[in-house]
């Protein structure tokens, strides 16, 4: 009995063996040569994140746009201070006005240029005008600047104007708005006396009543030449006005302005003078 069961179990063993061989084959002839999927992980790029460009914050007023070089003479700090260079370069500036004077060398006019160059602004060139009488002088200065120029910016723009920009009518003159020579300043005086149409004492001029006696005017003891009026004025009572033409040959600094009439020679006062145009 115990081995007509041990044949039966042994017998069903092989069958289930038999089938399932059986059934591998049938798999294998359905789906021959089937893949097998693995799935690995990709490494994946993450998107580079564009920088944001921020607005740097600045304490620079937009209206500042442009500024005057002085350059009288070689110790313009504009030339000789590099912490003055960079100040410039740090506000900005896009333009600096540079003056044509006769009397500096073209080394100088280079350096200047050149410190122009290092802000990173335009240069305008103020050439010399024709006011002075020495027009050939005049000339060849404005050659010498143009020439010095297109050395220091041979690719770059350039600015010219020619002659200086008018004074500041009205203001008065001081080391911040001198005098400049070859142009005009107005003087309030009293005691020229006797005038042509003759005005009442105390009375406003209505007519610009001329001054009888000569005068004569020296400023830092040049003679000025041009004396286009000397009266009453138009405005004040009992005040005289001359409107005189400041002389060329001056140095810069205090100067002093002296009148003559016929009563004698007067210091009346000091002006300040730009020196040599």
């Amino acid at each position: 009995m115990d081995r007509k069961r041990l044949a039966i179990i042994l017998f069903g063993v092989a069958a289930l063996i038999v089938v399932g061989v059986i059934g591998l084959v049938i798999a294998q002839a359905m789906f021959p040569n089937k893949p097998t999927v693995v799935v690995t992980p990709t490494a994946v790029a993450k998107p580079t994140q564009a920088a944001t460009p921020t607005a740097a914050t600045s304490t620079v007023s937009p209206l500042i746009f442009g500024t005057n070089i002085g350059l009288f003479d070689e110790h313009d700090q504009v030339v000789t201070s590099q912490n003055v260079q960079d100040m410039m370069k740090k506000m900005h500036v896009q333009i600096m006005r540079m003056p044509t004077r006769s009397n500096l060398t073209d080394a100088l006019n280079t350096q200047a240029a050149q410190a122009i160059k290092n802000v990173g602004a335009v240069p305008l060139v103020a050439l010399r005008g024709a006011q002075s009488p020495n027009v050939p002088q005049v000339t060849a200065d404005d050659t010498r600047m143009i020439n010095v120029m297109n050395q220091v910016f041979p690719d770059s723009t350039v600015y010219y104007e020619f002659g200086n920009e008018d004074d500041l009518n009205g203001v008065k003159i001081d080391s911040s708005n001198p005098a400049v020579p070859g142009k005009y300043v107005t003087v309030y005086l009293t005691g020229l006396g006797a005038v042509t149409p003759p005005v009442a004492e105390g009375a406003v001029d209505t007519v610009l009543s001329n001054v009888n006696s000569p005068v004569a005017v020296t400023v830092g003891g040049v003679p000025v030449a041009d004396l286009e009026f000397k009266g009453l004025s138009p405005t004040l009572k009992s005040v005289y006005v001359m409107n005189i033409k400041i002389p060329f040959g001056l140095a810069r600094g205090l100067q002093s302005l002296a009148v003559q009439t016929v009563e004698g020679f007067t210091d009346m006062v000091s002006i300040f003078v730009s020196g040599p145009n």
